[in-house]
């Protein structure tokens, strides 16, 4: 039988801690994100969410992921962190109707206003993280299959591109449109944010050349071939 331990005496593999580190800081930046979300800030006159400064890094965790552990891997930790979205959406949900104590350093009003993320923005942040993970993981490999592997910097930054394109839109119009009570100019908020992600999307590309040389040079964690991820073309 298969055995998950490397050697004797080691907890994980190198292939798993890897798989754990990488998914930890998905769910981490996306849990942020979405907390920080709901405060819009100025950059160079234009309105974004300040959640914009993070959730590049989870596109940054799924390409790495999508690398060395194929689209499963990368749609797995997709679900995990949808199901850690939900959970800390209710955790919250308790925290702010439990009664609060005289004592409490910090006042209910204070409280909501910070973590009472809405019902209409935790439904447009899902659904534009999941239809964007979903869209991001299918251009990934395409672009991969079409590339014969090549060209790391095409299939990270196409797919982002083209994922973060929709993921702000799904969030902004569902926020826009759908019952929030925010007021907005809708498409200065999206070509804004969408082109801040995008510029952060280009800039992080060495980092994912460095971690794509850190994983498989120094882990000497080898990524999945196209056979293995079935996406080698029959001939």
């Amino acid at each position: 039988m298969a055995s998950a331990f490397a050697h004797e005496g080691e907890f994980l593999s190198k292939n798993h801690r890897l798989y754990i580190g990488l998914a930890a800081v998905f769910v981490s930046s996306l849990l942020v994100g979405d907390l920080i979300g709901g405060k819009f800030v100025r950059v160079f006159g234009h309105t974004i969410s300040a959640g914009t400064f993070v959730f590049p890094v989870t596109f940054v965790m799924t390409d790495i992921i999508n690398e060395f552990y194929g689209k499963k891997g990368a749609r797995f930790v997709t679900l995990v962190a949808m199901m850690m979205v939900i959970y800390a959406f209710l955790i919250l949900q308790v925290a702010i109707r439990a009664p609060i104590s005289a004592d409490s350093p910090i006042p209910q009003a204070a409280f909501q206003g910070v973590f009472g993320i809405g019902v209409v923005l935790f439904v447009s942040s899902l659904t534009a993280f999941l239809i964007g993970q979903l869209c991001d993981i299918y251009v990934f490999h395409t672009l991969r299959g079409i590339t014969a592997s090549k060209h790391l910097w095409l299939r990270a930054t196409g797919s982002t591109a083209i994922s973060q394109l929709v993921d702000t839109v799904v969030i902004n119009v569902g926020l826009r449109y759908g019952g929030s009570g925010m007021e907005f100019d809708l498409v200065d908020v999206i070509v804004s944010s969408y082109v801040l992600k995008l510029v952060i999307a280009v800039c992080l590309t060495p980092v994912i050349y460095a971690l794509h040389g850190f994983v498989h040079r120094l882990l000497h964690v080898e990524r999945l071939s196209l056979v293995e991820m079935g996406e080698a073309k029959s001939s």
